[in-house]
């Protein structure tokens, strides 16, 4: 390399870093057009973009993380690891943003275990970055280690409490290792996150077969009374001290569908009310100490505790399942307007409060 390509210009702002120095207004100016063309989906206009400014700046970390993140975006795998990889030995970068991108790309080319030592690293070097936590997670749920990945899609939530995919994911994976009660609020929680939508519709779809589970209607005997058979998982239910008594409370709610009172009632009612006496049981079950897992006690249920102090369940329940598209949902949701705007301005303001000897921040 010539000294002119390394010589910082004296006047005018120019950085003489490769073949043509940029101003730094025109650079930035460039540089935030490159980005912008990222967030609209544009990913080959954006890899253009920065690999144009990176002919003037081969050494700039941050270009180079963001070249590897708009490649990661397309697919180019090989091309993210290589310029994330170099963004991340350069001074100045941003170790966990372009740990995020390195490791993602060891995914996309099954390299599983080399990602899982990039985020590993990632995190030791920066602890308190939710994304890490979640791309771990999603790693080692790519390796089949369920318990591992949802412990990291838990501490994700612990320092992002409204990441919704990480409450999709963790409701997935205690689907996954038999918590069903756990499973059940996960998803509601999600939900309250991202009500509509692909994802969200897969998610409400999950709510009604977690809540009958193990409990089946046989139909009117010789005298006229039915029979309901109630299977409940043992073995899932000895995961934790509390999940066996959540299973029961949820299955005897279940039941309760094929009772005389509710014969005649449509599915959305009844699902109100048994989320609502469902929740009500979650909190009542598990909120003491040394009855359930912590994180089920301080993370979980302290969003469905608030929300029935503040008589917010009912809505939630109908809201929930907004995208499913069922046209009773559709209009109790309009006819309670209010009921369901106060709802959704109450959960978008909700903040955890920090656990007993803990402090927030």
């Amino acid at each position: 390399m010539t000294a002119a390509l390394v010589m910082l210009a004296a006047l005018g702002g120019l950085v003489a870093a490769g073949p043509a120095a940029i101003p730094d207004v025109e650079y930035r100016a460039r540089f935030d057009a490159a980005v912008a063309l990222h967030d609209r989906g544009q990913y080959e206009a954006a890899i253009g973009a920065f690999r144009d400014l990176l002919a003037a700046r081969p050494d700039d970390a941050t270009l180079l993380c963001e070249l590897g993140n708009s490649c990661l975006a397309a697919g180019k795998f090989d091309d993210a690891v290589r310029y994330a990889g170099q963004g991340l030995d350069r001074p100045g970068a941003n170790h966990a943003f372009c740990s995020v991108v390195l490791g993602s790309a060891w995914d996309g080319l099954n390299e599983v275990g080399k990602a899982e030592k990039v985020f590993r690293k990632g995190i030791k070097q920066s602890p308190d970055v939710a994304q890490l936590h979640f791309n771990l997670g999603v790693n080692l749920g790519l390796q089949n280690r369920i318990a591992e990945a949802n412990k990291e899609f838990q501490e994700t939530i612990r320092l992002k409490p409204e990441h919704a995919s990480s409450w999709r994911a963790l409701a997935i994976g205690w689907m996954q290792t038999g918590l069903r009660p756990q499973a059940f609020a996960a998803f509601a929680r999600f939900l309250t996150l991202e009500p509509t939508g692909p994802r969200a519709q897969g998610a409400a779809r999950q709510l009604w077969p977690l809540l009958f589970h193990g409990v089946e209607n046989k139909g009117a005997d010789a005298s006229g009374k039915q029979q309901i058979n109630v299977t409940i998982d043992t073995d899932a239910s000895k995961k934790d001290e509390a999940t066996g008594a959540l299973n029961t409370g949820m299955s005897i709610v279940a039941a309760s569908r094929f009772v005389e009172e509710w014969e005649k009632h449509s599915d959305d009612e009844f699902f109100a009310h048994a989320f609502v006496t469902v929740m009500s049981i979650f909190e009542e079950t598990g909120a003491k100490n040394g009855r359930s897992d912590p994180f089920w006690r301080e993370a979980v249920l302290p969003y469905f505790r608030d929300a029935r102090h503040a008589n917010h369940l009912e809505a939630m329940a109908w809201d929930i399942r907004q995208s499913l598209g069922v046209r009773e949902n559709a209009d109790w949701l309009q006819a309670h307007a209010d009921q369901v705007g106060e709802y959704r301005d109450w959960s978008v303001a909700w903040k955890p409060t920090a656990a007993e000897g803990e402090t927030s921040h």
